[in-house]
Parts: C-alpha cells; sequence; structure tokens
C-alpha cells in the first residue's frame, strides 16, 4: 500500500481499514521461506531468464503457497549477481506477487514496476 510517496508493505485488518502487521513480520512469515526454496533448488543458468539482454537480473517464475494463504500463488523470483562490473558476493533477491502467467517473465515485471513505482519486494 502506498501511505503518501512511501511504500508500505503490512497486513490488513480483516475489515480493510488499519494496518494489522508490520511489513517486517510479513516478509519474514510469507517470503523469506520462499526464497530458501529458491536458494535451496540452486536452478541451473537456463532455469533463469535475463530481464534484459546483458542485463544484470535474471528471473524465474515461482509458484508457492505461504502457510496461512489459501491458494497457490505465481510469484517472479529476480535474482541480481553484479552490480554493474562487481559481482556481488551475496545475490540480491527481489520477489514480486504477480498473480497471473500468461504473459513472458519480462514483461511481468515491466509491467509491475511501471504500475508500482517502488517495488513490493524483498531485497536481501
Amino acid at each position: 500500500m502506498f501511505v503518501g510517496g512511501a511504500w508500505v508493505s503490512a497486513r490488513l485488518n480483516a475489515r480493510g481499514t488499519d494496518v494489522k502487521g508490520d511489513w517486517q513480520a510479513q516478509l519474514d512469515a510469507d517470503v523469506a521461506p520462499l526464497l530458501r526454496i529458491v536458494e535451496a533448488l540452486e536452478l541451473a543458468d537456463d532455469e533463469w531468464v535475463e530481464l534484459e539482454e546483458g542485463g544484470e537480473e535474471r528471473a524465474t517464475l515461482v509458484y508457492y503457497k505461504p502457510s496461512r494463504w489459501a491458494a497457490t500463488e505465481e510469484y517472479a523470483v529476480i535474482r541480481r549477481d553484479r552490480d554493474g562490473d562487481q559481482r556481488r558476493l551475496v545475490p540480491a533477491w527481489t520477489v514480486i506477487l504477480v498473480r497471473k502467467d500468461d504473459l513472458p517473465l519480462p514483461e511481468l515485471v515491466r509491467r509491475h514496476r511501471g504500475k508500482q513505482g517502488p517495488e513490493n519486494a524483498f531485497n536481501q
């Protein structure tokens, strides 16, 4: 949700009128387990899609059901191994709930970034 011009990630109360939990709790409960699974899979290079030719980011589509959710959802998991010419010691991860998988992955990410502004993401 946006508060002014800032992105705030939090769960809402059932009435949808107030924040129920903080953003860190949401990341820890919903996103961190997904990243642990993706890291444990050790996906081959050909299972990642470059978002831009020669770019620093690669992505894959993951189907995952957070423990408290009723349904499996589609997530674009983006991995960045480089910052310019510098190789990162630890990859930076971004997770985007995309809720559809009928478009090419780079297009899903482009549309999300164009619509949302600041990312609804987990950057490590």
